[in-house]
């Protein structure tokens, strides 16, 4: 645990010293202000799925793959 808060805060100190603006966002916090409501009462794969096709619906020009679908609403949510 040690070394990745180690990692961690190097990795942010990198991105400070190049001026590269860093936002520190809690899934519940994006998923709020895209408002997604929750994942209660749904199955993992059935909310990944919903997560999936929301962020189809918002880059339909890319390919959205499970792996990508957060990645992309996070950077949706932090604009």
């Amino acid at each position: 645990m040690f070394n990745f808060g180690r990692n961690h805060g190097f990795t942010l100190g990198l991105l400070s010293a190049l001026y590269i603006r860093t936002e520190l966002i809690t899934p519940q916090q994006w998923q709020k202000r895209l408002s997604l409501g929750t994942s209660k009462g749904m199955k993992p794969t059935e909310w990944k799925n919903k997560l999936k096709a929301e962020a189809q619906r918002r880059f339909p020009d890319m390919t959205v793959t499970l792996y990508t679908a957060d990645a992309l609403l996070i950077l949706e949510a932090t604009k």
